[in-house]
């Protein structure tokens, strides 16, 4: 996947402006306007991060642009209940380090059978 890169515009705006050309993405109804949210809180830092691994290269803009069509397309394929747990982390940043999600990663061997 490529894009086109034109003076003026922002990477972000050059990213969505890409997505217009996803085969197989849908760029309506509440899908979008979840995956729209999430882009706009965390693209930025994405792009920096991104930047900062790979802006050397003349086409970092196109592969950072590839990668958020994968997440887009996989964003739109999540199960409901996914999304749904995906809200309740985001509402409690925190969740990560609750006390039950600690024992799971320190006793792996408990929970994996």
């Amino acid at each position: 996947m490529e894009i086109t890169v034109s003076g003026g515009q922002t990477t972000g705006q050059r990213v969505l402006d890409f997505l217009e050309s996803v085969p197989g993405l849908h760029r309506d109804g509440p899908m979008w306007r979840d995956f729209g949210r999430r882009f706009e809180k965390h693209f930025p830092e994405l792009e920096r991060l991104f930047r900062s691994l790979y802006g050397e290269r003349e086409d970092w803009t196109e592969h950072l642009a590839s990668l958020v069509a994968a997440c887009a397309l996989s964003w739109q394929d999540r199960p409901a209940d996914l999304k749904d747990l995906d809200a309740r982390r985001e509402a409690d940043p925190d969740w990560f380090q609750a006390q039950g999600m600690l024992g799971g990663v320190c006793y792996v061997d408990r929970y994996a059978g």
